[in-house]
């Protein structure tokens, strides 16, 4: 196997230290190990401060890059690959999130496929499996990768035509077992975008596709980063034998009849229903919108649905925080359809 220099980049924030820890050993033991990992700081909590000098000083091939405020995961994902940009010693990048934690081979893998295949020339992007999120083990599985995205004119990937087979699935159990295994060593589905964590590209497709948009500071930074390729007729494969763990627990909550645009675990994670809806409303009217008529209405619908399904849970719970997300949710569909993007300080 050619030794292609990778330059990992992973952004932390505030206290995560514990998640950062594990990601970090757990890359020291990969069976590829020729890369450097770069840290952006996205204004951490001392501890992990201090850590991270104390991981400089074992650890030649880590290095810091240290932001004075939490500038959200789009500008800390831009300072880590602005920093590799102009690296010409840096042959393939790989993103990780600070939770996560790959399996050993993970990394090997996605080496040996670029060689396998001579994919080291093209638009072409590859993605490690993250096993927590059931969609992306449904498409390793033979499901439809078009679901991801969502039809033409759907709005949170929202359309009145799936709601048959959404009320199918809703009661149906275990739909990975009646797709087809194909979970071969050869298959490897396109994706329309992917999630920054597991991306492994070349470096030179910065030069096509640019950096991330900043102004999306949290939320669906990635996914407008990456439909890049895919614009530039590029791809992006899902390698289904690279295996991504996340080991933090996903902020968004486990209500089941709730609509996901407002579930949310704490009070604390309100701001976040903001930035993932009107970043997702953005990208998908930028993306996927040919007919305002048909948009529209899938918006008014689930917007009806998501309202009623708030009013009902703080009826039954008496928890103030649906009328936060409620709220929330009708100010992200505002800056969203306009176009209002960039960080909110009241949120």
């Amino acid at each position: 196997m050619p030794e292609y220099k990778v330059s990992i980049v992973i952004v932390t924030y505030g206290q995560r230290l514990q998640y950062l820890n594990q990601v970090i050993q757990k890359l020291l033991m990969q069976t590829y190990s020729v890369f450097e990992i770069i840290i952006v700081d996205n204004n951490s909590s001392d501890m992990t401060k201090q850590y991270l000098r104390d991981l400089t000083k074992s650890y030649k091939q880590i290095k810091i890059i240290n932001l004075m405020e939490n500038t959200g995961s789009a500008y800390g994902f831009k300072a880590g690959l602005n920093k590799i940009f102009n690296d010409s010693e840096c042959d393939y990048i790989w993103l990780l999130d600070d939770d996560n934690m790959p399996e050993l081979t993970a990394l090997e893998i996605l080496i040996s496929i670029i060689d396998i295949y001579s994919i080291k020339n093209e638009l072409i992007a590859l993605q490690s499996l993250r096993i927590v999120f059931d969609f992306y083990n449904k498409i390793a599985n033979g499901g439809d990768v078009k679901k991801l995205l969502g039809r033409k004119n759907s709005f949170l990937v929202f359309h009145f035509l799936d709601l048959p087979s959404k009320i199918y699935y809703k009661f149906k159990k275990n739909n990975i077992t009646d797709l087809q295994n194909k979970s071969k060593l050869n298959y490897f589905p396109e994706l329309p975008y992917s999630p920054y964590g597991g991306l492994l590209l070349h470096r030179d497709i910065l030069n096509i596709i640019g950096l991330p948009n900043e102004q999306f500071f949290l939320y669906s930074d990635d996914h407008e980063f990456t439909h890049r390729i895919i614009s530039n007729q590029g791809k992006i494969l899902l390698i289904p034998h690279s295996k991504i763990i996340d080991i933090d627990q996903s902020w968004h909550g486990k209500q089941k009849f709730l609509p996901v645009a407002i579930r949310c675990n704490n009070n604390k994670d309100l701001f976040r229903i903001y930035y993932a809806n009107r970043n997702k409303i953005y990208f998908q009217k930028l993306n996927l919108v040919d007919n305002y008529l048909i948009f529209y209405f899938n918006f008014v619908f689930y917007t009806i649905h998501v309202l009623i399904s708030g009013i009902g849970y703080f009826i039954c719970t008496g928890e103030i925080k649906y009328l936060y997300a409620m709220k929330n949710y009708i100010l992200a569909i505002k800056d969203g359809l306009r176009g209002q993007l960039g960080k909110r300080e009241f949120i």
